[in-house]
């Protein structure tokens, strides 16, 4: 809040903040005293490294729907606006949009055999070490999910600084970069030939459970999980470093990762996938599900419940705002097109014939990179030298391919017509920006639109471009989705060598077929394999023709209502099974849909049904433990 009005008197910034943290501190009793239900309770301190709280979904529409209790835990990493990142997007996508209001209606109203509510309790802690400890003391209930990120708090990142500085290596402890000294990408700042950073552990070992010693016990442990894999961005835990057969369900958040990391399972149950998640939630304030009621839960709420506007709200045929690196291969292949074979005329023509606004601004933040005199030979030789697949033993050839690309990702979307181009790099907008293409038709004469009334952004766009950026899709496909726009996925990883897949196979794959063991159904975006083919594949979408457009902006609305049921369906579906399968039975005859105990922490069981309670930890002995950790 910037400004907070009690009565007559008006608090400003910081003191608005600090009252309404005061009042957080007691707004159970101030909720209980007007009548109004907390969707989520203030954080309790389990330990010095362990914090709780609870929150449920929001209420489904049906009267005496049923109550699947889960218990979860999300690891903090550190610095958290470093590790945070794929972490939140994922955590956020599993709470704002699956157990969101529309998810909720939607679920409700196509019949889910599903179709509960939940009601969460969280442990989050703020030290790997911390997690372990559960782990060892089996504090962790079957069925329970469990949130990790992957590239940065999962891996084992100690250097061994002596061998490191002897032969052959001779590296200086400042070639060491730790987990923590880098505030943000330094893309220009460090020679990639002598400096080795913690993205190194995951880039480069050859099977990463070597180097994951959380991953590594949560995979034996005793009980059966839901373990969601936040930021495999590169899909490294492919199917021959993780075991198919395994008593947890692991599931993978990463656009690109259905066909390298799901498909082909053992057993299809075990194995599930979510987009990458929402992107524009993770700030420096927005810190995760403990202080998820601060801006986290509000920047969230916005992307998933938003309504969307219709086609005569939509005065754009594209708005959006890319960044252009060397490690952004399509994108380089993109400007080129653009600038210098013909693109922009192109796609100024198909505006015109549409009678929409289309505006594409391109800016680079690394001095260098694609500036404008550069040529479009040098450009490519650039990226010749910074991009690369990997091979075939799983290292990848080059340390440039994604390195220092994994930092905080701010996205500025509004999402109801507001000036939300998607911007992608809170470390790249820190620095100074420059604008190398601009494209702006402005309104054509007879627009249905006028765009002058809209700040433009995502909400008033039609298509959305989804270039890959250093994850294959950045995120623009589920935002595009949850927008109510039309995707333009980048599939051109088919002709440029795998170069834009990032590491996984066929990255496109679900959005383009589905999943058959659980949504056998492709989604009603467009695919571009070459960049070239882009104006032509905008006219056969309908851009020319309002009613077919309207009809396709309708089914990509249908086509998210029963994404999201299916995959809430799936999700839940897991979390029971893992329960049930050591003895926790669900008999809806047994449920009463009218008492609840808020205080019971559920592994995850339908509302009435026997769960696991707390063992009664002994806090001299964990205070031990913690000493000696």
């Amino acid at each position: 809040a910037t400004a907070l009005r009690i009565g007559d008197v008006v608090v400003n910034d910081a003191r608005a903040e600090a009252a309404l943290r005061a009042l957080n501190d007691d707004l159970d009793t101030w909720c209980a005293a007007i009548g109004v239900d907390r969707a989520w309770s203030s954080a309790a301190k389990v330990d010095e490294s362990t914090f709780s709280n609870r929150w449920r979904s929001a209420p489904s529409s049906q009267p005496q729907n049923k109550v699947v209790r889960v218990e979860e835990h999300y690891l903090y990493g550190k610095p958290a606006l470093l590790s945070g990142v794929f972490l939140k997007q994922a955590y956020a996508f599993w709470r704002y949009v699956l157990n969101g209001r529309r998810a909720l209606r939607a679920s409700a109203n196509m019949d889910s055999v599903l179709s509960y509510d939940v009601e969460v309790t969280t442990k989050a802690y703020y030290s790997r070490s911390a997690l372990l400890r559960a782990l060892s003391q089996r504090d962790l209930a079957p069925g329970a999910v469990v949130f990790i990120d992957v590239i940065f708090e999962a891996m084992d990142t100690e250097w061994r600084f002596k061998e490191l500085a002897g032969e052959p290596h001779n590296l200086r402890p400042s070639n060491l970069l730790q987990i923590g000294d880098l505030e943000m990408s330094k893309v220009d700042d460090y020679e990639l030939e002598d400096d080795l950073d913690f993205l190194c552990v995951y880039q480069h070992t050859p099977n990463v459970l070597l180097r994951s010693t959380l991953l590594r016990e949560l995979l034996a442990y005793e009980l059966p999980l839901v373990i969601v894999l936040a930021g495999d961005a590169d899909c490294r835990l492919k199917r021959s470093v993780l075991p198919n057969a395994t008593h947890h369900t692991l599931i993978f958040p990463n656009d690109g990762a259905c066909a390298s990391q799901v498909d082909g399972a053992g057993d299809s149950s075990s194995r599930l996938w979510w987009p990458e998640g929402l992107e524009g939630v993770d700030g420096p304030s927005d810190l995760g599900p403990i202080e998820s009621q601060g801006g986290f839960e509000a920047d969230a709420a916005l992307v998933a419940d938003s309504p969307v506007a219709s086609l005569e709200d939509r005065p754009f045929l594209f708005d959006c705002a890319i960044s252009v690196t060397p490690r952004k291969p399509s994108r380089v292949t993109l400007l080129d097109y653009l600038r210098d074979r013909g693109g922009a005329e192109a796609l100024r023509r198909v505006a015109q014939d549409t009678r929409l606004r289309l505006r594409l601004r391109a800016t680079t933040t690394t001095e260098g990179d694609d500036s404008e005199s550069s040529s479009s030979d040098e450009r490519r030789r650039r990226l010749s030298r910074s991009s690369s697949r990997d091979d075939d033993d799983g290292v990848s050839s080059s340390p440039s391919q994604h390195s220092r690309g994994y930092y905080s990702k701010k996205n500025t979307n509004n999402r109801g017509g507001k000036n939300n181009n998607h911007h992608e790099s809170s470390s790249e907008s820190s620095k100074a920006t420059k604008t190398v293409f601009l494209l702006d038709t402005g309104d054509a004469p007879g627009s249905p639109v006028n765009s002058s009334s809209s700040d433009g952004g995502d909400g008033a766009a039609v298509f959305s471009l989804a270039p890959a950026g250093d994850t294959w899709s950045s995120g623009r496909v589920l935002e595009a989705m949850l927008s109510g726009m039309i995707p333009v996925v980048d599939a051109t990883y088919q002709t440029d060598g795998n170069a834009s897949a990032k590491g996984c196979d066929d990255p496109a794959r679900f959005w383009r077929d589905g999943a058959p063991a659980w949504f056998p159904r492709g989604a009603p975006f467009v695919f571009v394999t070459e960049w070239t083919q882009l104006p032509d594949l905008l006219r056969a979408a309908g851009a020319l023709n309002r009613t077919a457009l309207a009809e396709r902006l309708r089914a990509v609305d249908a086509y998210r209502t029963a994404f999201e049921t299916a995959l809430r369906d799936a999700v839940l579906d897991a979390v029971l099974a893992r329960s049930s399968s050591i003895g926790v039975e669900v008999d809806d005859d047994d449920v009463d849909d009218t008492d609840v105990d808020e205080g019971s922490v559920g592994a995850a069981a339908v509302q009435g049904t026997p769960t696991r309670g707390d063992d009664g930890d002994d806090a001299e002995a964990e205070a031990e433990a913690e000493a000696e950790a």
